[in-house]
């Protein structure tokens, strides 16, 4: 039931700072939901320019997850250096 509602509300709970604590929490556990978490992170990476707690919760998705798998944040921060350089939040990814 969480990882279906996790996943339902992604953008509203992956900027909330309890939301994200809690999904961080599960794509350790799932690794469905932890694809599932990634994919919706390179359709809407608009969410990491608003908001630390979805940063926090892409971090941990970078940590554990193969390179391959995050082939598209180096692809969308290359597209566009000055979004990712002038964004702090955009910043702290490339970090």
């Amino acid at each position: 039931y969480l990882i279906h509602t996790c996943a339902d509300q992604f953008q509203e709970l992956a900027c909330n700072e309890f939301g994200s604590r809690v999904m961080q929490t599960l794509v350790h556990l799932n690794d469905d939901f932890r694809k599932s978490s990634l994919e919706h992170f390179r359709l809407h990476t608009n969410l990491l320019g608003k908001s630390i707690s979805a940063v926090f919760l892409l971090s941990v998705l970078v940590r554990i997850s193969d390179p391959a798998e995050i082939e598209f944040l180096r692809l969308e921060a290359v597209k566009n250096p000055k979004k990712w350089l002038t964004n702090k939040y955009y910043k702290r990814v490339l970090v």
